[in-house]
């Protein structure tokens, strides 16, 4: 494209300070949405008393939340060209904000769980509408800084949910995890109604609505979900539930496919994976996804198991990648205007691996101060990968199609969520047996004198001092030294995890050179 039509294109997109507004209002509105999924995770004990229920069975609360999320969001490009940007975000971040009342108001754990359900799939409408608005709403020479923002919110707000629900639980209340969306879901709701107004509705489509392709992806992502979910739990296929569940998640898979790609007007337009750029895009956003939710998943598990870390302190610690993401956006937004845009992901896939990496030599004295470099350098890593990643994947799409693309880009990176995390789960189960087992392959009751405990491979053993002399019984060194080796096999499963993470990133990394290369920063329209 000459000069000349660029500019002339510029000129098509000149940006108002209510665009900018209705901008703001879509960002704050997906990041309530997004930080929603994470808040209650590090709360989980206090939500258990108030709940009278099990750890397990609050853990429902969030697991909710995602699968209504990830269900929803494939059918967000449709919803919106028939219902517009506006009257859809509008009914979304009502739904959102009225739910988070009654989460504040649960009476048990299934009142909880049923609102979270329905919270988590009018917050699932809103999460692609911010991708697909930086392409529509700004002009080329300010896509870059919208993307960089509207990318910095989605993971930022993952990142920061345990943060913030730590801070809010330890003081405040468990009731203000939620009650906090209300005024932020009111200001929301004013803006985009006030602001939001680049498209209009197309009710006709409701006419022609897809019933039955909208069924088979509730099918699919709704049992797929719950498989991910709670397979480790009852032994994947031992189950007979799970085993009902994955063969209609992969019967419900097969006939989407065929469907969608065989009538007029699908709910869900798979035709865009034809897209090579986009393709890869998605795969890689899969990965991306592994590794942020993970990671999220991940540093809290191991100072709460590990070192009995609070919430206050597990948010505290965690609070270091959130500041170098915002960095890496920065400096993200800067560099892939001068750099071919692969070469900035492949920087960012290098500096997310590093810091995987960095943090799977861990011992039992892990705290906020060792897990600084592999923040530091996810942080960054993440920020430039997931940046170019978006405006390679969905920057290159013809305007009618961003909306479905940003909707699929979404879903692969929480579905390489919930893959990864059943994945983590089942590693750490499995490796922590593994450890145990050749750790305790001491532990004889033939062997089990002071002097030999001393020899043991498990670090800081020091029985003489955690023992007074009159209690060094058989018994009581079996019970001490059973538990620090079950301690220290734990350790030793994390860091086989990080160290399985940091293999799948570095293997993800040969998919960047398949890219083509696109002009940074240009729009759809522009490219086509």
């Amino acid at each position: 494209m000459t000069d000349a039509a660029i500019d002339a294109r510029e000129a098509e997109f000149e940006l108002t300070l209510k665009q900018v507004l209705a901008f703001a209002a879509i960002v704050l509105g997906v990041f309530l949405a997004m930080l929603d999924i994470q808040i209650v995770a590090s709360s989980i004990g206090p939500l258990s008393v108030a709940l009278g229920a099990t750890i397990e069975e609050v853990a429902w609360i969030q697991s909710a939340y995602l699968i209504a999320e990830v269900v929803v969001i494939p059918l967000t490009a449709w919803l919106t060209a028939a219902l517009s940007t506006r009257y859809l975000f509008l009914i979304a971040i009502t739904g959102f904000t009225a739910m988070s009342l009654a989460c504040a108001m649960a009476w048990d754990l299934p009142s909880m769980i049923v609102f979270r359900l329905i919270q988590g799939a009018t917050g699932g409408l809103m999460v692609p509408i911010v991708m697909s608005s930086v392409y529509i709403i700004f002009p080329p020479s300010r896509q870059p800084i919208a993307l960089a923002v509207a990318a910095f919110i989605s993971m930022f707000s993952a990142i920061s949910g345990p943060v913030i629900g730590g801070w809010i639980t330890e003081f405040l209340s468990w009731h203000w995890l939620f009650l906090i969306n209300i005024p932020l879901g009111a200001l929301v709701a004013l803006g985009v109604y006030f602001f939001v107004d680049f498209d209009e509705p197309e009710f006709s489509l409701l006419k022609r609505i897809d019933l039955w392709g909208i069924l088979l992806i509730v099918l699919f992502l709704g049992s797929g979900e719950f498989v991910l979910k709670e397979g480790t739990k009852y032994d994947w296929f031992d189950s007979n539930m799970i085993f009902q569940l994955t063969i209609v998640a992969v019967a419900s898979f097969v006939l989407l496919i065929y469907r969608e790609l065989n009538i007029r007007d699908p709910v869900v337009d798979l035709r865009l994976f034809q897209n090579r750029n986009f393709a890869i895009g998605c795969v890689l956003s899969f990965a991306t996804g592994i590794v942020q939710f993970g990671s999220v998943y991940l540093i809290p598990a191991i100072l709460a198991t590990v070192r009995g870390f609070n919430s206050l302190q597990i948010g505290n610690a965690m609070f270091v990648m959130g500041v170098f993401m915002a960095v890496g956006m920065i400096a993200a937004a800067i560099t892939s205007r001068k750099l071919d845009e692969r070469v900035v992901l492949a920087v960012g896939l290098i500096l997310t691996a590093a810091g995987i990496w960095a943090d799977a030599g861990m011992t039992n004295e892990v705290g906020g101060a060792q897990l600084v470099l592999g923040q530091v350098l996810r942080g960054l890593g993440l920020s430039f990968t997931m940046f170019t990643l978006v405006n390679m994947t969905i920057g290159g799409l013809p305007e009618k199609d961003v909306r479905n693309g940003s909707g699929l880009f979404n879903l692969m990176r929480n579905l390489g969520g919930a893959v990864g995390l059943a994945i983590i789960t089942w590693l750490i189960q499995v490796r922590q047996d593994f450890h145990y087992h050749r750790l305790s392959e001491s532990l004889t009751s033939g062997s089990l004198s002071l002097d030999a405990v001393q020899n043991l491979p498990v670090p800081d053993i020091r029985l003489e001092e955690r023992l007074p002399g009159s209690e060094r019984s058989q018994t009581a060194i079996v019970e001490m030294v059973t538990g620090m080796a079950e301690r220290e096999a734990l350790v030793m499963a994390y860091n086989d995890v990080w160290l399985v993470m940091t293999a799948f990133i570095v293997v993800s990394a040969v998919f960047v050179p398949l890219l083509r290369k696109t002009a940074g920063g240009a729009s759809p329209a522009a490219m086509h």
